[in-house]
């Protein structure tokens, strides 16, 4: 199941996509920044602003 997970490169979004990671989810990340380094590789990062909303609903598409 994949998840879509807001604000990767910041602190909360990253814990987040950690615990999703632990509990067997693929994560995609949505945030302007790089998801940090233990991160990279593990989650599909898109860049883009959340007040983008046609950028958002993309990065949505197949996420749970």
């Amino acid at each position: 199941m994949r998840v879509l997970v807001t604000g990767t490169g910041g602190r909360v979004g990253a814990v987040t996509a950690r615990e999703f990671l632990a509990h067997g989810y693929e994560v995609r990340g949505l945030d302007k920044n790089p998801p940090p380094d233990d991160l990279r590789g593990k989650i599909e990062p898109i860049y883009a602003d959340l007040t983008d909303r046609f950028a958002l609903l993309r990065a949505a598409e197949g996420c749970e």
